[in-house]
């Protein structure tokens, strides 16, 4: 995988994807008892996300003044969280927005939530990683080609065999994977099936 994705968070060594997705759904159904009746209908769970190796709790609020009020009380909410849910977060985010699910307590989620992994497994986590026959013929397919030099050629080789170790390594982690292409795909929405960009481009004309 590309270095540019730098690992900033050991949050999903221990917290897979289907995880996730469960928190989220349980926040969702029992917010009303986290938060109370009155501030459940002038709140609403946005999304949880992981940002700098810490996860984070995003919370829609309908005005600043609950904002202001419920700054007081993230501890609490925290801690709430923690023991009655065993969900464990570092962080609420409160965001203003004007418009919340008052009438359904937050029983109903908001249309599409969007949790992106930033991930990259250290060379320590992929060095056991055994390489398969297909990963095998590409490697040895480049081997066979030309190259300016024979370190360059090398180069590419040792990106390769990190890149399949990566990508198994990612697909046992619980990362989502393209549902056409099997393919690690680094965010999942909630609330659709998952395709990488190329797939849903294809897709999508396909269509037409």
């Amino acid at each position: 995988m590309s270095d540019n994705f730098s690992a900033i968070g050991s949050i999903l060594k221990s917290k897979n994807f289907d995880s996730i997705n469960s928190d989220y759904s349980l926040l969702i159904d029992n917010w009303e008892e986290i938060i109370g009746n009155v501030y459940a209908q002038k709140t609403q769970i946005a999304s949880i996300a992981c940002k700098n190796g810490k996860t984070i709790i995003y919370i829609n609020v309908n005005s600043g003044s609950v904002i202001q009020d419920l700054g007081f009380y993230k501890k609490n909410i925290l801690y709430k969280i923690k023991s009655k849910f065993n969900i464990s977060a570092d962080e609420i985010v409160f965001k203003l927005q004007d418009k919340v699910n008052k009438k359904t307590n937050n029983k109903i989620k908001p249309s599409i939530t969007q949790k992106t992994y930033f991930n990259n497994p250290t060379d320590e986590d992929i060095k056991d990683i055994e390489l398969d026959e297909e990963d095998l013929k590409a490697i040895e397919k480049v081997k066979t080609q030309k190259f300016l030099t024979d370190e360059k050629k090398q180069s590419v080789i040792n990106f390769m065999i990190k890149d399949f170790k990566t990508q198994k390594w990612m697909k046992a982690n619980g990362y989502p994977v393209c549902k056409n292409c099997g393919k690690i795909v680094r965010y999942k929405n909630f609330n659709e099936d998952v395709y990488c960009e190329a797939c849903k481009y294809l897709l999508k004309n396909n269509k037409k």
